[in-house]
């Protein structure tokens, strides 16, 4: 107490009257020399809560005769949300206080069109993109006085553009309300991206959920593990992991566990409290799943008794399912809901440190929150050889580019495919008899292609037929007999590259990322004079293409140049069609490499197919031939 006082006489005091968004009222403060901040203020309760920068400070009035009382308060979100004439700190309005502790940090209202337009025009941060759209930028427009951001991929919803007064209402529905479920950065990006811009987005996401107050207090204790190599199921709801959360705090309706339930196809989470985990609940909250979303064939669990039981036993056996368990003591194993489990309880013990006893109420919005993100790193191959952070490093930047990593083909403006003919006179080929049992495909596949625009109805003189094969795994694919069109096509002569030219350019590479565009020719226009060229009989009448098709003896070099031109300036990528390999000689180098290529095509407009990308190889098959460390063998 002495060194304390010592102190206090070398440093002046003075009295000072502070409103600040973390506190408000009069204190006497320490004025430093050289001070490192503005304000440092602790030691008053409540202090640290976090608080809404984009409003004022509840006001309050000087009073004149307060000179010398030292007599402050923090004001909390919650806080600034009661009337004016309410003291939050006040025990004397139980209604304001009842309030507090029940409330949740929920969506905000509805933004009103006139005030948009209003704000947009006004906000000096948007000055930059009010003169792009003005200017017809091809990134920015306006539409009915609302200006709008393009999004890469034609199939999302164009962005809307949100002047500065309005972006903190959304950054609160998009992470602190109870459908959110305060997850993390690159989920809340996620989110906020999928319908609104401005200047310095990220920026702000991340530095809004760095500093959540309620994040911070609920954050992981333990470093996250490296992700283990698991087998590829490729059919939803084909196998599926369950397992048990508990005891946990009794709920107001006297739950103390959670039943979890993951797909491993497609990571589909379902949770059900239970007041027990008998093997007659535990059977009946199963049955209630499987009836909504179908029987699955297996079944991943550990050796809970009432997993294992004999009655569990003859369930399973009722509903044709077939039982896997992990080894005890192995959770790594069951490592897909375990996962999911951590995830689950971190969300709710955010979202319930007002009612803990309420955690059974807030299971449906965590599981809206946590299925509303989609997990696009789900298909991507992470090599098995990356350390923990490098595998941690390679997801993170792969979540950036959640839009380029699609099964949805993108739509390029780079490039056009134009058909030049040697003959100009029409010609209508005769259609192949199509098996029977596979019309309802041929009908579901062309209303496919018409929905998402690939084709559409024609009326062009000329006529090709179509055919189908079967895939391996009994699907059929639709096929396009081009013989007759490409017999007049004029050859073009762009240059293909060889496969020795290719492999000399990753000389002393030590990791290879490669990756697949998805429908690689679906993603490239074609020219508005060569789509009646194209046209196809179906069941449903004359088609023709509108982005360029399989088949045509001119595809692979309009497809080339199109790489070419999007990729040609990258000396650490090579291209074969829409095959792209990245290589190089570090790690940092590689991850630096693996973002400029993906800016790149996203840039172009191109979408890569997630099931074909793996990432940080050191030896990779790439066009038949193992590549890595300078070594190349044919694979018989």
């Amino acid at each position: 107490m002495s060194n304390v006082r010592r102190i206090r006489k070398e440093i002046s005091e003075s009295h000072c009257i502070y409103e600040t968004p973390f506190f408000t009222g009069k204190v006497t403060a320490l004025a430093l020399a050289n001070p490192v901040v503005d304000v440092i203020i602790g030691n008053i309760i409540g202090v640290g809560d976090q608080p809404n920068l984009n409003e004022q400070s509840p006001t309050w009035k000087e009073d004149p005769d307060s000179a010398h009382k030292a007599h402050a308060y923090v004001s909390t979100r919650a806080q600034k949300s009661t009337p004016d004439n309410v003291n939050p700190n006040s025990g004397d309005n139980k209604q304001a206080e009842k309030n507090k502790n029940t409330s949740y940090k929920t969506a905000v209202s509805e933004f009103k069109r006139e005030d948009l337009e209003k704000e947009q025009q006004s906000d000096p941060t948007l000055e930059t993109v009010r003169a792009k759209a003005k200017n017809n930028d091809e990134t920015y427009y306006t539409y009915n006085g609302i200006i709008f951001r393009r999004t890469n991929n034609k199939s999302d919803i164009d962005q809307t553009v949100l002047p500065k007064s309005m972006r903190q209402k959304v950054l609160q529905a998009c992470h602190d309300s109870p459908i959110a479920g305060h997850l993390g950065i690159n989920a809340t990006k996620k989110r906020v991206c999928s319908r609104f811009s401005w200047p310095g987005i990220i920026r702000d996401v991340n530095k809004y959920v760095k500093s959540c107050d309620v994040c911070q207090r609920n954050c992981n204790k333990l470093p996250n593990l490296p992700i283990q190599i698991a087998d590829i199921i490729n059919k939803p709801f084909d196998k599926v992991a369950i397992d048990i959360v508990g005891p946990m705090m009794m709920s107001d309706s006297k739950n103390r566990y959670i039943l979890t339930l993951v797909d491993a196809a497609t990571r589909w989470p379902e949770a059900v409290p239970l007041k027990s985990i008998s093997t007659t609940d535990v059977a009946k909250a199963l049955f209630n799943i499987f009836t909504r979303l179908g029987l699955p064939k297996e079944i991943l669990s550990d050796n809970g008794l009432q997993l294992v039981s004999k009655a569990m036993e003859e369930v399973m056996t009722m509903m044709g399912i077939q039982r896997r368990l992990s080894t005890p003591y192995h959770a790594q194993l069951n490592g897909m809901v375990e996962r999911f489990n951590g995830s689950l309880k971190t969300m709710l013990r955010k979202l319930c440190t007002e009612k803990p006893q309420t955690w059974d109420k807030m299971i449906p919005a965590v599981l809206f929150a946590y299925r509303e993100i989609p997990n696009v790193t789900t298909d991507v191959t992470i090599s098995e050889n990356l350390t923990p952070q490098q595998n941690k490093e390679a997801r993170d930047l792969l979540q950036t580019f959640a839009d380029s990593l699609s099964d949805i083909p993108g739509k390029t403006e780079r490039v056009e495919h134009k058909i030049r003919l040697t003959d100009e006179t029409a010609f209508r080929m005769k259609q192949y008899p199509l098996p029977v049992h596979a019309m309802d495909e041929v009908d579901k596949e062309i209303n496919s292609m018409l929905a998402s625009g690939i084709i559409s109805k024609s009326t062009s003189p000329y006529a090709s037929p179509i055919t189908v094969a079967m895939k391996k795994d009994g699907a059929i694919r639709l096929c396009l007999d081009f013989r007759r069109l490409n017999k007049i096509t004029i050859f073009d002569a762009e240059p293909i590259p060889t496969l020795d030219e290719l492999l000399g350019k990753m000389k002393g590479a030590k990791f290879f990322t490669k990756c697949d565009l998805t429908k690689g020719h679906w993603q490239i226009p074609i020219h508005e004079d060569s789509k009646a060229y194209t046209a196809f009989q179906t069941t449903q009448g004359l088609m023709e293409f509108k982005y360029m098709p399989f088949g045509l003896s001119t595809a692979a070099c309009t497809f080339q140049r199109a790489m070419l031109d999007t990729l040609g300036k990258l000396p650490f990528v090579v291209s074969y069609f829409d095959d792209v390999l990245i290589f190089s000689k570090s790690w940092e180098e590689h991850l630096e490499h693996i973002e400029k290529t993906l800016s790149a095509l996203r840039e172009a407009g191109f979408t890569v197919k997630p099931s074909k990308t793996i990432v940080g190889c050191e030896y990779i098959n790439f066009l038949g031939h193992i590549v890595g460390n300078m070594n190349e063998s044919l694979i018989a």
